[in-house]
C-alpha cells in the first residue's frame, strides 16, 4: 500500500523549456520501522500560458529505489 511520507515542491520562475530535467535532492524522511520500502516521486506542472492556467498529467519516476529502513 502506498502512503505519502514527505511532500516537497521544486518551483521555477520564468520560462522553462520542454524536457527539462528537474532534480529534487533535498527531501529526507526518517524511517519509522524496519520494513523494506520503495521510494518514487510524482511530478506535474502548472503554468500560465497566454493568460490561462494549464496543468499537466501526473507522472511517476521511471525507476523506483528500494530502501532498507532500520538496517
Amino acid at each position: 500500500m502506498d502512503h505519502r511520507v514527505m511532500k516537497k515542491a521544486v518551483t521555477f520562475d520564468g520560462l522553462v523549456y520542454a524536457n527539462r530535467i528537474v532534480k529534487n535532492q533535498e527531501t529526507y524522511a526518517k524511517c519509522d520501522n524496519s520494513k523494506r520500502s520503495r521510494y518514487y516521486g510524482i511530478a506535474y506542472a502548472t503554468a500560465f500560458l497566454e493568460g490561462q492556467v494549464v496543468k499537466t498529467f501526473h507522472v511517476i519516476t521511471e525507476r523506483t529505489v528500494s530502501l532498507k529502513c532500520g538496517n
